[in-house]
């Protein structure tokens, strides 16, 4: 039976947790609202991927738009893919799939982009396959610029792989004159495209966009910014642990296209958005990211395996944003300690009592190894509390959960709960 058919978000462990200690009004909210964003810590199991796949099956039930970036190399890629599968039929679902390009769908990412934005996020592709030099950067920047505002002029779609043929003298000649740019601006841009060396370079660039199969995956005829605003389920796959450097690159300019094109999803629907296994360097990009739960309805889990790193990368901005955390087991004792701390000490009464002997002078006596011995009696003669600060979790306890097992903290209730998936 397929989990669509069964499953009911009453039925979801986090929204129990959460809806148990809210009012019947304020449980039927958005659970964007009520789960906010869900930073989930430990190292992957089983566990993580039915915690994501709630979230997931909840989001569907909204009628939300869901975002998944997801590592081929992590653990939970497979629960996705099954969950893509039971969702076949009732939301369309786009791949943009950077681990195999014979198997993505295509887009076009750069509809309702400003010239400017277009030039800077196809410059920055062309770096991820060969480096710049500042001249190199301006010049190609520039000649980039050119075709593209030409293209927007004469309301022309950017499509990657077709770009290269711009190199061609007389075809960007062709372009710029129909595109009704103005002469002397024309003028300017015909002595520039003369120039040989910066052609060539040009040439060389997008050669490479279209070897390695970007080109394709990029000059499609739908806009992004429908698929993502249309309730459709849009899946990124990368794969890091080859190409980590490019892999890391593609992301950060994904997760600018994301911002530049989520601003118009209907409020009362909202979306979420999960990074499942990925490496995020750029925390400026993430922090932005996860600010759009405060004025956009949206929601972002991420997962961290070691929130000691991540603390070192981004300090704690990114925990500050998130309001559901989803502590599974830790794989160190940095981790194990950071959580302890961070769910908090509870109050404990320390109990200690006075002896002194009984001055009644009996003696009372018993057999040992020596033969008879004697045994003094003693007295309470005082009983002394004080309170004492005690964790709430022990560091030892993240170490011991199972695969199915996480604490669960929500800032939204303020409560913290061991539970089982």
């Amino acid at each position: 039976m397929s989990n669509l058919q069964s499953f009911n978000g009453e039925h979801n462990p986090l929204m129990q947790f959460i809806g148990g200690y809210l009012t019947p009004a304020q449980s039927k909210g958005n659970s964007n609202k009520l789960l906010g964003n869900v930073l989930m810590s430990g190292t992957p199991n089983e566990g993580q991927a039915v915690f994501i796949k709630n979230m997931l099956l909840q989001s569907h039930m909204e009628n939300k738009s869901i975002v998944i970036f997801t590592n081929k190399d992590s653990p939970l890629n497979n629960n996705l893919n099954a969950f893509q599968q039971e969702m076949t039929g009732q939301k369309k679902i786009w791949n943009l799939d950077f681990s195999d390009f014979s198997k993505s769908d295509a887009i076009n990412p750069f509809a309702r982009l400003a010239a400017t934005d277009a030039k800077d996020f196809i410059i920055d592709l062309l770096k991820q396959h060969r480096p710049m030099n500042e001249m190199e950067s301006i010049n190609i920047g520039r000649y980039v610029n050119m075709v593209v505002k030409a293209l927007l002029s004469s309301n022309q779609p950017i499509k990657l792989n077709e770009l290269i043929h711009y190199g061609e003298q007389h075809v960007a000649e062709k372009l710029i004159i129909e595109s009704g740019i103005s002469e002397g601006e024309m003028r300017r841009i015909q002595r520039f495209i003369t120039s040989f060396e910066y052609v060539v370079l040009y040439e060389t660039y997008f050669d490479l966009i279209n070897e390695n199969g970007l080109g394709d995956i990029f000059s499609g005829e739908e806009n992004i910014q429908e698929i993502i605003n249309g309730g459709n389920i849009l899946v990124i796959t990368v794969e890091q642990s080859i190409r980590k450097e490019s892999s890391e690159a593609t992301i950060q300019l994904l997760l600018k296209l994301l911002l530049k094109n989520i601003n118009d999803i209907p409020l009362e629907e909202g979306a979420l958005v999960v990074f499942d296994g990925i490496r995020i360097q750029n925390m400026d990009l993430l922090n932005n990211i996860l600010q759009l739960n405060q004025n956009k309805n949206i929601s972002s889990v991420f997962t961290v395996e070691d929130i000691s790193e991540q603390i070192k990368l981004g300090g704690n901005q990114f925990i500050d944003k998130c309001k559901t955390f989803a502590i599974f087991t830790q794989s160190s004792n940095a981790n194990c300690q950071y959580w302890s701390d961070f769910c908090g000490y509870q109050e404990s009464t320390q109990v200690s009592w006075g002896y002194s002997t009984n001055q009644t002078g009996n003696i009372r006596g018993g057999f040992g190894s020596q033969g008879v011995v004697e045994r003094q009696d003693y007295r309470v003669t005082g009983m002394n509390t004080s309170k004492q600060l005690k964790p709430i979790y022990r560091p030892e306890v993240f170490r011991a959960l199972k695969e199915k097992e996480l604490i669960l903290f929500s800032k939204t209730v303020n409560k913290k709960r061991k539970l089982s998936l």
